[in-house]
């Protein structure tokens, strides 16, 4: 073998390892990626889900609310002349019914902008907003005429796109199977 022969091979062999290495990288960015996306989803159901027991604790402070306008009992919205009485009565009514919407407001942008997952926040939280919607109505239609036009607006969205949804959904595939499959 002659030093010429010797150089055509290693040439071949250097490309041939430069192609097997390029190959690999992108194996590895692939699953880098795929990683990632499972991280990201997780992070956001994790959120979702802490966010669900935080408002149990955050609402606690509404039960008298419920209370005092028979929230749970009502199939109707309730009426505004009661909402105005129950405030007359105790003006902390209505700082408990603001919080509670800009509560549920937040809630609804974070589901809205994919910061929280929105699965696990309908499966929590789904009926309690859609009932507290409903029957805040009258109210957030006041607010609205009175002060901001867009007052609470997300939170209506996602009541909207939830109330056109089938609520009968397939469990979904858990985090972490892409990055399995991808082997």
């Amino acid at each position: 073998m002659t030093i010429n022969e010797i150089a055509d091979i290693a040439q071949i062999v250097s490309v041939l390892v430069l192609v097997f290495s390029v190959l690999y990288a992108s194996r590895q960015l692939k699953l880098l990626r795929l990683t990632h996306s499972d991280n990201h989803d997780w992070n956001r159901r994790k959120s979702a889900q802490d966010l669900t027991m935080e408002l149990n604790i955050i609402l606690g402070d509404t039960e008298d609310l419920h209370k005092k306008l028979n929230v749970i009992n009502r199939v109707e919205p309730i009426p505004l002349s009661d909402i105005d009485k129950a405030i007359n009565e105790d003006p902390s009514v209505q700082l408990k019914i603001n919080k509670m919407l800009n509560i549920y407001s937040s809630v609804a942008r974070g589901v809205l902008n994919g910061v929280y997952d929105r699965e696990i926040i309908a499966t929590a939280r789904r009926r309690a907003m859609i009932k507290t919607y409903d029957s805040f109505s009258s109210y957030i239609s006041k607010r609205r005429k009175e002060s901001i036009p867009t007052l609470w607006i997300y939170y209506e969205h996602l009541v909207i796109q939830w109330k056109g949804e089938i609520t009968k959904k397939e469990p979904r595939e858990l985090t972490g199977l892409s990055t399995e499959n991808s082997k």
